[in-house]
């Protein structure tokens, strides 16, 4: 009707019963009185494709779903402890927002009391690829300023060629088991 190039995605049931889905391109081919003669143009099977991004949804769906119902903090950060993503369980280990702290540091919320080491330790992983193989005791100062004590495992997200892209750190507030620590 509109005598133009057509573009459109489409289920169609194949013989076998399976549904399959088809990108279609094409156009019509007219007569000379203006009747359309035939149809020209190109289906392709999409299926695999389509099958592809509804895994792609699903596989990110879980890791969005593991990584905001950790029972531990969550956080990935970069070389320069910028913070890239933190989940719901550490914005409430450290009292901070989730924006909050997209716009913060590691070095923010260490206590000033640990911070060279931390930032000595922390460069150190990164120029020889190498994180912490233990869980480290660490204090961290909360947004109303109060501390909070953590344990703190971390690893590495590699690229391609295996160097370091951000650190994983799960971290799990051990307050109570330090003031119990104290009181025996």
């Amino acid at each position: 009707r509109e005598r133009r190039m057509y573009e459109a995605e489409h289920r169609i049931r194949h013989k076998d019963g399976s549904v399959r889905w088809i990108w279609a391109r094409g156009h019509g081919v007219f007569a000379p009185d203006g009747s359309l003669r035939f149809i020209e143009g190109l289906n392709l099977d999409m299926t695999r494709q389509q099958q592809a991004e509804q895994e792609l949804r699903e596989s990110e769906e879980r890791f969005r779903g593991t990584f905001e119902n950790a029972a531990v903090g969550i956080v990935h950060s970069d070389s320069a402890g910028r913070f890239l993503r933190v989940n719901q369980k550490f914005c409430a280990i450290v009292g901070y927002s989730r924006e909050e702290l997209l716009h913060k540091t590691l070095q923010d919320i260490i206590h000033p009391d640990e911070l060279n080491a931390h930032i000595e330790h922390y460069e150190s992983c990164f120029a020889r690829n190498a994180p912490p193989a233990f869980g480290v005791e660490r204090r961290f100062l909360r947004k109303d300023g109060t501390t909070v004590w953590v344990e703190a495992y971390a690893s590495f997200q590699h690229d391609a060629s295996g160097r370091p892209v951000y650190v994983i750190g799960a971290v799990q507030d051990i307050s109570e088991r330090k003031r119990l620590e104290e009181e025996v």
